[in-house]
């Protein structure tokens, strides 16, 4: 019986996927647990046109973030904070360089910046970004005391 997952199976399929399954099988677990439904004509046409979409949608916010990695490099952000003895008044958290971002129009989440030890000095520094789809890019990001 061709059955489509509703759902992530293990050891049978992902979700959205045409398969062979017993009858027994699709009849007694599947499709009791609403993990499957019937593969007919048209649910399959629909499965087809859903994937369709499906990478449209990738495609375009795959162009969206490549796009904002580009016009990013070019920007530098500017951060005044309390500064003593030449060292920062605690350090700059994934947070701010976000807020940073967005208050100069640029949506970036914080679990996309990558900082590998804490920033508590003054003066310009390079932040590595890791957006999704394996798409990197580089904030400026320049510190200052505040005046």
């Amino acid at each position: 019986m061709k059955v489509i997952l509703k759902d992530n199976i293990k050891d049978l399929g992902k979700k959205g996927e045409i398969k062979e399954v017993a009858d027994g099988y699709a009849r007694n677990f599947l499709f009791p647990k609403n993990l499957a439904e019937v593969a007919t004509a048209q649910t399959e046409e629909a499965v087809k046109e859903s994937r369709i979409q499906e990478k449209i949608k990738i495609d375009s916010e795959k162009k969206k973030l490549e796009e904002l990695a580009e016009k990013i490099k070019e920007v530098v952000l500017v951060l005044e904070t309390k500064v003593t003895r030449g060292k920062l008044f605690g350090s700059i958290s994934k947070k701010a360089i976000a807020n940073l971002a967005k208050n100069k129009g640029f949506d970036i989440e914080e679990e996309w910046i990558v900082i590998d030890k804490p920033i508590k000095e003054v003066g310009d520094k390079k932040i590595l970004l890791k957006l999704p789809f394996g798409i990197k890019g580089e904030i400026k990001l320049e510190i200052k005391e505040e005046s």
